[in-house]
């Protein structure tokens, strides 16, 4: 019985892994980084990292809800949509920041990114992206 729950477990753990994200992240092209660590990702969208390397002003966007959102959220905040809301609520509350700008279309945040220097976001793998950069998560 152990060995079948082993197994079970195995099959679940490595098949979880297997599967690709189903968002990729982008930048404004003045952006001057290829690749990004799953930290400073984090740190970004919850307000904590605000610059770029060379200076620039960091502006995470978000999208409002949907698959995607709920991908990005679990596997680069660590946070469910419910905790990263309420997380900004109290960063907004308590005076700390502003809220991040959300787009309930994510051609709206393609288009958003593509004219904002220094702004970051995420869409699906299958959003037209053309006129932003695409970055790799490490």
């Amino acid at each position: 019985m152990k060995t079948i729950i082993t197994i079970v477990f195995l099959i679940f753990f490595f098949t979880g892994s297997a599967v690709a994200s189903d968002y990729i992240i982008i930048v404004n092209k003045s952006v001057q980084i290829d690749a990004i660590s799953s930290m400073d990702a984090a740190q970004i969208f919850i307000g904590k990292k605000r610059s770029w390397e060379n200076g620039e002003t960091i502006v995470p966007v978000t999208l409002n809800g949907g698959s995607t959102h709920e991908s990005f959220l679990k596997e680069v905040v660590n946070k469910s949509p419910l905790q990263f809301k309420t997380y900004w609520k109290n960063i907004v509350f308590t005076g700390k920041g502003q809220a991040i700008k959300a787009f309930d279309s994510e051609n709206d945040l393609v288009s958003y990114i593509m004219n904002t220097k220094g702004a970051i976001g995420y869409i699906s793998t299958d959003t037209p992206s053309s006129g932003v950069k695409k970055i790799t998560v490490r």
